[in-house]
């Protein structure tokens, strides 16, 4: 019987297998879950969307998101939730982890922004004004964070991981502690919430003289 770390090693080196292929989860499924009220996404969207697990040094994120996706990739695995159309493939959000011993620790949690000196230059031809409006809309109207994070718990359980880790937005590298331009404020704002606050309703603790807010993963 494999152990939790060959098990999870065997699926994420595993160079055969496509991103989209490689987690065994129904994307649709965890989408309903996560709809805001209200919201504005139409079926022929959610067609479009795929689930990638990905492992950075096998599958080159850079090239599989053409139409971008992280500025920088903090992590060597990732949940991204990605949108195709025509030739664009282009990464909405993802969430990137590590593997400790038989903890599975998230250190990136980010959505895509078209802003910024990375961002603001990232082109789509002639589709750009319509992948970008896609891309805000699905943004506003998923709970995108929290997504995230319960497909890596089920998918972390399912490997056998007994405990998963979120780390706090003040120990993430680019948290300012103290902040003096809007852009830095704006930015921490947006890391706690990432961080803090989806880790919280999602029942993870902090412990003491940890960088992580944790929570058990018991086996179904």
């Amino acid at each position: 019987m494999l152990t939790t770390n060959q098990k999870a090693w065997k699926i994420l080196k595993n160079i055969s297998t496509d991103p989209e292929n490689r987690h065994g989860l129904n994307l649709k499924k965890y989408l309903t879950l996560f709809l805001k009220k209200g919201h504005n996404i139409s079926d022929n969207i959610f067609d479009k969307l795929t689930l990638d697990l990905v492992n950075d040094r096998l599958d080159k994120p850079a090239d599989i998101y053409t139409g971008g996706c992280a500025f920088l990739y903090d992590a060597h695995f990732y949940f991204i939730l990605s949108y195709s159309c025509n030739d664009y493939k282009t990464g909405v959000c993802l969430l990137g982890f590590k593997i400790v011993g038989n903890k599975l620790l998230v250190v990136q949690i980010q959505g895509l922004r078209f802003t910024g000196a990375f961002y603001g230059r990232i082109r789509f031809g002639k589709d750009e004004d319509a992948i970008k409006r896609t891309v805000k809309t699905l943004l506003s109207s998923l709970k995108w964070e929290r997504l995230l994070i319960k497909i890596t718990e089920d998918w972390a359980r399912e490997m056998g991981f007994g405990k998963m880790g979120i780390l706090q937005a003040r120990h993430n590298e680019y948290f300012i502690s103290e902040p003096t331009t809007e852009n830095w404020i704006a930015r921490n704002k947006r890391l706690k919430m990432h961080y803090d606050v989806t880790a919280e309703r999602m029942g993870y603790r902090k412990k003491l003289f940890s960088k992580y807010r944790f929570k058990n993963l018991p086996k179904t």
